[in-house]
């Protein structure tokens, strides 16, 4: 007859288990970094939001400008008028054109960086 520990010894053969408190310490990690970057992308859109905004008044002053230019044209006065309308329409397109480009790479990148993150993270759903 077989006793009880010759039983346990040969049917324990288990891999060993992370412990829980591994596992309680590790899930809170996985859900501050959630926390993190769901934090992150709001700021991000609400960034965007912001540029957008931004982007949208100057096009109306734009607009506005150009419409200026367009009224207006009979004599000396008007075309010097016209021409340092112009010349603060070119100025502030050229801003407004590097201010778009470097929020678009700084967004672009915060992007990436967000996405390269959620493809590590462990807690995301796969695509089936």
């Amino acid at each position: 007859m077989e006793s009880r520990a010759d039983v346990l010894s040969v049917g324990d053969f288990r891999r060993p288990a992370a412990s829980l408190s591994d596992f309680a310490a590790e899930f809170e990690c996985v859900m501050k970094e959630k926390r993190d970057l769901t934090l992150l992308l709001s700021k991000t859109l609400n960034e965007k939001a912001l540029l957008n905004q931004m982007y949208e008044s100057a096009r109306v002053e734009i607009q506005e400008l150009k419409a200026q230019l367009n009224s207006g044209r009979s004599d000396s006065l008007a075309a010097v008028k016209e021409k340092l309308i112009r010349e603060e329409f070119d100025r502030k397109f050229q801003e407004l054109t590097l201010e778009v480009r470097r929020e678009r790479n700084k967004y672009g990148q915060l992007v990436t960086e967000l996405k390269k993150q959620l493809s590590s993270c462990i807690c995301r759903v796969k695509a089936r």
